[in-house]
Protein backbone atom coordinates (compact mmCIF):
# COMPACT_ATOMS: atom_id res chain seq x y z
CA UNK A 1 0.00 0.00 0.00
CA UNK A 2 1.57 3.31 -1.24
CA UNK A 3 1.77 6.50 1.46
CA UNK A 4 -0.89 8.45 -0.32
CA UNK A 5 -3.09 5.71 0.26
CA UNK A 6 -3.08 5.46 3.62
CA UNK A 7 -3.16 9.67 4.16
CA UNK A 8 -6.14 9.12 1.89
CA UNK A 9 -7.85 6.68 4.47
CA UNK A 10 -7.27 8.85 7.30
CA UNK A 11 -8.44 11.72 5.73
CA UNK A 12 -11.61 9.58 4.81
CA UNK A 13 -11.79 7.98 8.41
CA UNK A 14 -11.65 11.48 10.09
CA UNK A 15 -14.10 13.49 7.97
CA UNK A 16 -16.38 10.08 9.04
CA UNK A 17 -16.50 11.09 12.60
CA UNK A 18 -16.08 14.61 12.46
CA UNK A 19 -19.56 17.00 13.55
CA UNK A 20 -19.81 18.13 9.40
CA UNK A 21 -18.94 14.75 7.58
CA UNK A 22 -20.28 13.06 5.47
CA UNK A 23 -21.76 10.61 7.67
CA UNK A 24 -23.68 13.18 9.58
CA UNK A 25 -25.86 12.23 12.65
CA UNK A 26 -27.47 9.35 10.67
CA UNK A 27 -24.46 7.84 9.27
CA UNK A 28 -23.55 4.45 10.54
CA UNK A 29 -19.93 5.41 10.64
CA UNK A 30 -18.76 2.21 12.04
CA UNK A 31 -19.42 -0.04 9.76
CA UNK A 32 -18.63 2.56 6.95
CA UNK A 33 -15.17 2.85 8.63
CA UNK A 34 -14.37 -0.90 8.03
CA UNK A 35 -15.46 -0.61 4.22
CA UNK A 36 -12.62 1.81 4.22
CA UNK A 37 -10.03 -0.02 6.10
CA UNK A 38 -10.87 -3.01 4.23
CA UNK A 39 -10.20 -0.99 0.85
CA UNK A 40 -7.21 0.19 1.44
CA UNK A 41 -6.07 -3.28 2.53
CA UNK A 42 -6.92 -5.00 -0.25
CA UNK A 43 -10.07 -7.06 -1.22
CA UNK A 44 -9.37 -10.32 0.28
CA UNK A 45 -8.61 -8.82 3.33
CA UNK A 46 -12.14 -9.06 5.86
CA UNK A 47 -12.41 -6.82 8.93
CA UNK A 48 -14.07 -6.93 11.68
CA UNK A 49 -14.65 -3.69 14.48
CA UNK A 50 -15.50 -4.84 18.09
CA UNK A 51 -16.37 -2.37 21.35
CA UNK A 52 -15.24 -2.94 24.87
CA UNK A 53 -12.98 -4.63 26.72
CA UNK A 54 -11.65 -8.05 26.13
CA UNK A 55 -14.20 -10.62 27.62
CA UNK A 56 -16.81 -8.09 27.61
CA UNK A 57 -16.90 -6.86 24.25
CA UNK A 58 -19.08 -7.37 21.32
CA UNK A 59 -19.16 -6.98 17.65
CA UNK A 60 -19.99 -3.27 16.13
CA UNK A 61 -19.02 -3.81 12.49
CA UNK A 62 -17.64 -6.16 9.98
CA UNK A 63 -17.05 -6.20 6.07
CA UNK A 64 -19.11 -9.13 5.66
CA UNK A 65 -20.67 -12.26 7.49
CA UNK A 66 -17.46 -14.25 7.48
CA UNK A 67 -15.34 -11.33 9.11
CA UNK A 68 -18.64 -10.76 11.70
CA UNK A 69 -18.23 -14.83 12.33
CA UNK A 70 -14.52 -14.51 13.12
CA UNK A 71 -14.43 -11.52 14.93
CA UNK A 72 -17.03 -13.65 17.42
CA UNK A 73 -14.99 -16.22 17.90
CA UNK A 74 -11.91 -14.14 18.52
CA UNK A 75 -13.95 -12.62 21.35
CA UNK A 76 -14.99 -16.43 22.42
CA UNK A 77 -11.30 -16.59 23.13
CA UNK A 78 -10.81 -13.44 24.49
CA UNK A 79 -13.65 -14.38 27.09
CA UNK A 80 -11.74 -17.13 28.16
CA UNK A 81 -8.56 -15.39 28.68
CA UNK A 82 -9.21 -12.03 29.66
CA UNK A 83 -6.04 -10.71 31.39
CA UNK A 84 -5.20 -6.79 32.13
CA UNK A 85 -3.68 -4.76 28.93
CA UNK A 86 -4.92 -7.61 26.89
CA UNK A 87 -6.82 -4.99 24.27
CA UNK A 88 -3.35 -2.74 24.56
CA UNK A 89 -1.17 -4.18 21.99
CA UNK A 90 -1.07 -5.26 18.69
CA UNK A 91 -1.36 -9.03 18.06
CA UNK A 92 -0.55 -10.49 15.29
CA UNK A 93 -0.53 -14.29 14.03
CA UNK A 94 1.13 -15.30 10.83
CA UNK A 95 -0.76 -18.95 10.60
CA UNK A 96 -3.71 -19.82 12.68
CA UNK A 97 -3.24 -23.82 11.77
CA UNK A 98 -0.18 -23.72 13.15
CA UNK A 99 0.24 -25.63 16.60
CA UNK A 100 1.42 -22.09 18.37
CA UNK A 101 -1.08 -19.89 16.58
CA UNK A 102 -4.09 -22.64 17.36
CA UNK A 103 -3.02 -22.40 20.77
CA UNK A 104 -3.19 -18.62 21.25
CA UNK A 105 -6.57 -18.29 19.61
CA UNK A 106 -8.34 -21.94 19.97
CA UNK A 107 -12.03 -20.49 18.82
CA UNK A 108 -10.59 -18.44 15.96
CA UNK A 109 -8.50 -21.06 14.92
CA UNK A 110 -11.63 -23.10 14.24
CA UNK A 111 -13.61 -20.69 12.46
CA UNK A 112 -10.80 -20.32 10.73
CA UNK A 113 -10.32 -23.24 9.37
CA UNK A 114 -14.32 -22.93 8.64
CA UNK A 115 -13.88 -19.52 6.73
CA UNK A 116 -10.51 -20.23 5.17
CA UNK A 117 -8.86 -17.80 6.99
CA UNK A 118 -5.31 -18.83 7.94
CA UNK A 119 -3.79 -14.53 9.47
CA UNK A 120 -5.08 -12.42 11.99
CA UNK A 121 -3.91 -8.51 13.19
CA UNK A 122 -5.73 -7.69 15.84
CA UNK A 123 -5.24 -4.05 17.05
CA UNK A 124 -6.34 -1.99 20.18
CA UNK A 125 -8.78 1.02 19.70
CA UNK A 126 -6.99 2.77 22.57
CA UNK A 127 -8.07 6.23 24.13
CA UNK A 128 -4.92 6.78 26.27
CA UNK A 129 -5.02 4.29 28.62
CA UNK A 130 -8.83 3.41 27.66
CA UNK A 131 -9.17 0.18 25.51
CA UNK A 132 -12.53 0.45 23.54
CA UNK A 133 -12.29 -2.17 21.26
CA UNK A 134 -10.17 -3.72 18.59
CA UNK A 135 -9.99 -3.42 15.17
CA UNK A 136 -9.31 -6.78 13.61
CA UNK A 137 -7.65 -8.01 10.20
CA UNK A 138 -7.52 -11.44 8.63
CA UNK A 139 -6.25 -12.62 5.53
CA UNK A 140 -7.25 -15.72 3.90
CA UNK A 141 -2.98 -17.07 3.11
CA UNK A 142 0.01 -17.56 6.16
CA UNK A 143 1.72 -14.91 6.34
CA UNK A 144 -1.01 -12.72 4.64
CA UNK A 145 -0.55 -9.43 7.01
CA UNK A 146 2.83 -8.33 7.53
CA UNK A 147 4.62 -5.49 8.91
CA UNK A 148 3.64 -3.39 6.74
CA UNK A 149 -0.66 -3.93 7.58
CA UNK A 150 0.26 -3.85 10.86
CA UNK A 151 1.83 -0.48 10.71
CA UNK A 152 -1.16 1.10 8.90
CA UNK A 153 -4.07 -0.46 10.63
CA UNK A 154 -2.80 0.74 13.53
CA UNK A 155 -2.75 4.45 12.40
CA UNK A 156 -6.44 3.72 11.41
CA UNK A 157 -7.01 2.43 14.34
CA UNK A 158 -5.71 5.53 16.24
CA UNK A 159 -7.99 7.53 13.83
CA UNK A 160 -10.84 5.84 14.44
CA UNK A 161 -10.89 5.59 18.45
CA UNK A 162 -9.87 9.56 18.67
CA UNK A 163 -13.07 9.60 16.55
CA UNK A 164 -15.13 7.49 18.84
CA UNK A 165 -14.88 10.03 21.69
CA UNK A 166 -14.38 13.38 20.14
CA UNK A 167 -17.42 13.64 18.21
CA UNK A 168 -19.36 11.92 20.93
CA UNK A 169 -20.97 9.45 18.60
CA UNK A 170 -20.80 5.22 18.28
CA UNK A 171 -24.22 5.33 20.48
CA UNK A 172 -24.00 1.93 20.52
CA UNK A 173 -20.71 2.22 22.83
CA UNK A 174 -21.58 4.66 25.23
CA UNK A 175 -22.44 2.48 27.90
CA UNK A 176 -19.25 0.48 27.94
CA UNK A 177 -16.96 3.62 27.35
CA UNK A 178 -18.93 5.58 30.24
CA UNK A 179 -18.41 2.53 31.96
CA UNK A 180 -14.68 2.11 31.28
CA UNK A 181 -14.08 5.63 32.30
CA UNK A 182 -15.79 5.58 35.72
CA UNK A 183 -13.53 2.41 36.41
CA UNK A 184 -10.28 4.05 35.73
CA UNK A 185 -11.60 7.11 37.62
CA UNK A 186 -12.38 4.61 40.76
CA UNK A 187 -9.00 3.10 40.49
CA UNK A 188 -7.70 6.93 40.33
CA UNK A 189 -9.36 7.39 43.96
CA UNK A 190 -8.70 4.41 45.40
CA UNK A 191 -4.92 5.30 44.63
CA UNK A 192 -5.10 8.67 45.87
CA UNK A 193 -6.37 7.16 49.27
CA UNK A 194 -4.40 4.48 49.46
CA UNK A 195 -1.33 7.11 49.07
CA UNK A 196 -2.99 9.38 52.16
CA UNK A 197 -3.17 6.54 54.22
CA UNK A 198 0.49 5.21 53.44
CA UNK A 199 1.87 8.75 54.21
CA UNK A 200 -0.39 9.91 57.64
CA UNK A 201 -0.58 6.18 58.92
CA UNK A 202 2.83 5.00 58.01
CA UNK A 203 1.70 1.79 56.36
CA UNK A 204 2.57 0.20 52.60
CA UNK A 205 -0.06 -0.31 49.76
CA UNK A 206 -1.40 -3.35 51.25
CA UNK A 207 -1.94 -2.37 54.43
CA UNK A 208 -3.92 1.07 53.09
CA UNK A 209 -6.08 -0.63 51.36
CA UNK A 210 -7.43 -3.11 53.55
CA UNK A 211 -7.88 -0.33 55.55
CA UNK A 212 -9.99 1.18 53.24
CA UNK A 213 -12.08 -2.25 52.52
CA UNK A 214 -12.56 -2.88 56.31
CA UNK A 215 -13.57 0.86 56.47
CA UNK A 216 -16.26 0.29 53.56
CA UNK A 217 -17.56 -2.82 54.34
CA UNK A 218 -18.24 -1.63 58.31
CA UNK A 219 -20.25 1.73 57.07
CA UNK A 220 -21.74 0.02 54.02
CA UNK A 221 -20.01 2.64 51.64
CA UNK A 222 -18.64 1.69 48.21
CA UNK A 223 -15.28 1.60 47.83
CA UNK A 224 -14.65 4.16 45.35
CA UNK A 225 -17.57 6.85 47.19
CA UNK A 226 -14.96 5.77 50.75
CA UNK A 227 -11.76 6.48 48.52
CA UNK A 228 -13.27 9.88 46.93
CA UNK A 229 -13.99 11.14 50.55
CA UNK A 230 -10.21 10.58 52.04
CA UNK A 231 -9.18 12.06 48.40
CA UNK A 232 -10.58 14.94 49.31
CA UNK A 233 -10.64 15.43 53.01
CA UNK A 234 -7.22 13.68 53.83
CA UNK A 235 -8.92 11.30 56.24
CA UNK A 236 -10.24 8.52 57.07
CA UNK A 237 -14.01 8.58 58.46
CA UNK A 238 -14.01 7.09 62.39
CA UNK A 239 -10.38 8.27 62.88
Amino acid sequence: MSPNGLAASVATLASLFSADGEGGEGGDQLDRAVQVVGALMGGSVLVGLTLGSTGAGRVAAASDARARRLAQARLLDGHRRSSPGADRAARRIDDLADPVGSAAMPELAGAARAEGVRSVLVVPLVDGEIPLGTLELYAEGPGGLGPDAELAAEVLAMVIASGLLAAGRADRSRTEIDQLRMALESRDLIGQAKGILMASRRVDAATAFELLRRASQSRNVKLRDLAELVARTGELPGD
